[in-house]
């Protein structure tokens, strides 16, 4: 085995500092922003054309049986690639001189018959953001000639193939410049490398895949390329079954960037397959919340009804949905009486009135009695009643259950066995989280009945609660926690908690395994419906605009027994968290619309010299919603408000009040009013003092801009005998001229009529 590392030669390591800027180099192998994407096996070369027309450009194949093993990513946002298309089946000579026609660069180069030498090549345009001047590609390269030509070109490689000639085995190599937009500061290639080595020096690196080939089989070894600068999480495997490769995708929401097909040594087709983050942030979430559960498959789906899909993950599965399931069997029977084919009052037979958590049977008979329909409905959702599950069952029968669901659009629903009756040698129940949604959504939104049996139907079950007593034990903890971000009051909480409803069907089975009796498979289940109210300006008033939304998560096969410690519970815990943006989000709403601003930081009394400027201020306690600030000042008797005046006042209608070169005018209280859509707050009223400057104060003591002037000396005489300013009230100065804080003092004249002319104020 050889292997070719960066620390060991030189040249296959690009030397760039550490402290270069990511850029956006090679989006489509190591971005993790969600984009649409697909991946097939064995597509047709027009099948890929097709795509490429439709909006998805490829950017990894693999030749197969004259097919194509294809992934591709969604040519838009900062995937966008300008010149998208791929060359099948040509010479490299006919290759050669598309390329030039066209301006293009090959971003993934594949060998289709050696023999014949002929290529299939993807391609991009060598302009503009995925312009690479002076990349290169070359074929029939000896492995040292490939690493020759590397060293003699300094390119960073991005595609390596490993084939076999009559010469014996050859390389081809695509590389680019490590510069402008595809720079990336750490990047490694290596050669027949273990499975544990490309994981170890993934870790070790920092780094992910951007194309991953089988060098060998007999030991199975790889060719690896690996760059350094990425965004977030990443993931690879290798001897995956196709099933195994949609488990990987759909159990981390993740979007494949390198999928090489390979015979492993048991003569099966597997799969080597590197992915990224394809999830958005609420489902990262979950999804890192669902990890405590080690075992088994997880999923997780949030959806607006008639709105967008929030959080996705492996939300198609079809899986065992235990208990959760009997929402179908309650909507069943509720369309069946509003379409007047029955009535909730009608009696219905109950072979067993207790036990409600064992297997039911039709031969058991324990208390038996008749009660209303509503009534067995409603201890089957409240109670998850087994017995009485199966009665509601019998009455309508199974195939015509399960035809209903298929008629309005549940293709992976399915009622197989016995609700409450699970065991691991009989066919599942089958329903999936998107099933579910659709399920709850058509029980809201009017398809299956009117709002009055909606209403019927969820009044039918514990949960469900239209003034906010459902929301308690479930997202009553989050209200609380997101709460504490808000200014809102404990009314207008309680308010919103009144405004909110749920409604939700667990279930949980634990079945026996084919391990024995003291293994089991795990089913942890939850589905339901959650109203929240938003507030929104409508006509410019508030108003309560609720969202409706369809929720679920699962945990399946998760093995529990000795020496194993799985948590297939996070089920429920992911289920009651799931809504946390949604509930942060209308709290918000309501924090923006009715929260009445709190100071948390009153301003202060402040000094400042004649002549200086200075600032009040003062900040507003936690909460989001439009502020607006207003200061005021005493004058006399009367609050007036201020405007911002240049060179006087500044920041009158912010947190931060500026008094520009004070005088002995500006010397009184100032307060300000913070208002908001729904209230205000006035701060405390606080004294601006203005202590006079050192020296004496101006000789134009009346004020009327003329100075040295005779009428300065016959007013501030006329002042000083205690008389009243003439030129007007607030224009002359103050007595005590000399600022000694004496005054009326004859120093005060003796000083005036000095400085006046000419002389030192001292």
């Amino acid at each position: 085995m050889r292997t070719y590392r960066a620390s060991r030669v030189a040249a296959f390591h690009a030397a760039i500092s550490a402290l270069a800027v990511a850029a956006a180099a090679q989006t489509d192998r190591i971005n993790d922003t969600p984009v649409g994407w697909t991946y097939n096996y064995g597509a047709t070369s027009a099948s890929i054309d097709a795509s490429i027309a439709s909006g998805f450009r490829p950017f990894n194949i693999t030749p197969t049986g004259g097919n194509y093993d294809v992934i591709t990513v969604q040519n838009t946002g900062e995937y966008a690639a300008a010149g998208a298309d791929a060359y099948w089946a040509s010479t490299t000579t006919s290759i050669a001189s598309a390329l030039a026609l066209s301006n293009k660069r090959i971003i993934d180069l594949e060998p289709v018959n050696t023999l014949t030498g002929t290529w299939s090549a993807v391609v991009v345009s060598n302009s503009g953001t995925t312009a690479a001047p002076g990349w290169d590609w070359a074929t029939g390269l000896t492995f040292q000639g490939m690493l020759n030509w590397q060293t003699a070109n300094g390119l960073r490689p991005i595609d390596v193939d490993q084939y076999g000639t009559l010469g014996g085995t050859r390389y081809s190599i695509v590389a680019v410049p490590n510069t402008g937009n595809n720079h990336q500061s750490g990047w490694w290639w290596d050669f027949s490398i273990t499975e544990t080595q490309v994981t170890n020096f993934l870790t070790s690196r920092g780094a992910r895949l951007i194309d991953i080939d089988v060098a060998s089989t007999n030991p199975l070894t790889f060719n690896a390329i690996m760059v350094s600068e990425n965004t977030g999480g990443g993931w690879w495997h290798s001897g995956l079954t196709t099933a195994q490769v949609s488990d990987f995708v759909n159990q981390n929401a993740a979007r494949l960037t390198c999928l090489q097909r390979y015979t492993n040594a048991a003569g099966n087709t597997v799969f080597a397959v590197a992915g990224v983050d394809n999830a958005n942030t609420q489902t990262r979430r979950i999804r890192n919340m669902m990890a405590a559960e080690t075992d088994g498959y997880k999923g997780a789906y949030l959806r607006q009804v008639n709105g967008p899909t929030l959080v996705a993950l492996d939300s198609a599965r079809t899986f065992e949905p235990a208990s959760m399931i009997k929402i179908l069997l309650a909507a069943y029977a509720v369309d069946q009486c509003a379409a007047g084919n029955d009535s909730l009052s009608n009696d219905i037979y109950v072979r067993c009135s207790w036990m409600n958590d064992v297997c039911p049977s039709l031969t058991t008979s324990c208390s038996p009695l008749t009660e209303d329909l509503s009534v067995a409905i409603a201890e089957m959702l409240e109670q998850s009643d087994n017995n009485r599950t199966m009665e509601v069952e019998e009455r309508y029968g199974r195939a015509s259950i399960n035809t209903f669901a298929d008629q309005i659009g549940l293709s992976t629903t399915q009622i197989n066995h016995r609700i409450g009756c699970g065991w691991y040698d009989q066919p599942r129940n089958q329903f999936s989280l998107e099933d579910a949604g659709l399920l709850y959504e058509y029980i809201t939104d009017g398809t299956l009945f009117s709002s009055y049996w909606e209403n019927q139907l969820f009044l039918m079950n514990s949960d469900y609660g239209g003034n906010g007593e459902a929301i308690t034990g479930r997202v009553s903890t989050i209200i609380a926690e997101e709460r504490a971000n808000t200014s809102l009051t404990d009314e207008e909480v309680l308010a919103f908690r009144q405004n909110c409803a749920a409604m939700d069907k667990g279930g949980s089975y634990g079945w026996p395994t084919s391990q024995g009796s003291s293994f089991s498979y795990v089913h942890k289940t939850a589905g339901g419906w959650c109203k929240l109210p938003f507030k929104a300006q409508l006509a410019g008033n508030w108003t309560i605009v609720p969202r409706e939304y369809v929720l679920g998560t699962y945990v399946n096969d998760s093995v529990a027994g000795p020496g194993l410690s799985p948590n297939p519970s996070i089920a429920y815990d992911a289920y009651h968290d799931i809504i946390r943006e949604q509930v942060r989000e209308a709290l918000q709403s309501w924090d923006n619309a009715c929260s009445t601003p709190t100071i948390s930081n009153q301003p202060d009394p402040t000094t400042v010299t004649q002549g200086d400027s200075t600032t009040i201020s003062l900040s507003i306690g936690i909460g989001t919603g439009n502020r607006s600030y207003q200061w005021w000042r005493l004058v006399g008797n009367t609050w007036n408000s201020l405007s911002n005046t240049l060179g006087r006042y500044s920041g009158v209608t912010t947190n931060t009040l500026q008094i520009i070169t004070a005088d002995e005018a500006d010397e009184t209280m100032y307060r300000c009013v913070v208002s908001s859509d729904c209230g205000n707050v006035t701060s405390n009223s606080v004294l601006l003092t203005v202590n006079p400057p050192s020296g004496c104060d101006s000789i134009d003591f009346n004020g009327d801009g003329l100075f040295p002037d005779t009428q300065d000396i016959a007013d501030f005489i006329t002042v000083f005998g205690g008389g009243a300013c003439p030129t007007g009230a607030g224009q002359c100065g103050d007595i005590d001229f000399n600022n000694d804080g004496l005054f009326p003092d004859t120093d005060d004249i003796s000083t005036f009529v000095r400085v006046f002319s000419g002389g030192p104020c001292a």
